[in-house]
């Protein structure tokens, strides 16, 4: 997954995924790839939620204080 950030309008976007780039924001169905109609708007969902997640869940690592 290739996800460009803009950090002017604090925003995350999914540009690349599974070899896959360059996703319309609305696709007739069927169509010749089967893309689903709103294949960019669930993929980026699917970036948001799994960001969630990381914060939810993560781990820090714990780095050793210098004496």
């Amino acid at each position: 997954m290739r996800v460009h950030l803009y950090h002017d309008v604090r925003m995350a976007e999914v540009t690349d995924f599974q070899r896959e780039r360059h996703f319309n924001g609305r696709y007739r169905y069927p169509n010749a790839r089967m893309h689903q109609p709103d294949e960019k708007l669930q993929l980026n969902r699917f970036l948001g939620e799994w960001l969630a997640h990381g914060l939810a869940h993560g781990h820090t690592v714990d780095v050793p204080e210098i004496p």
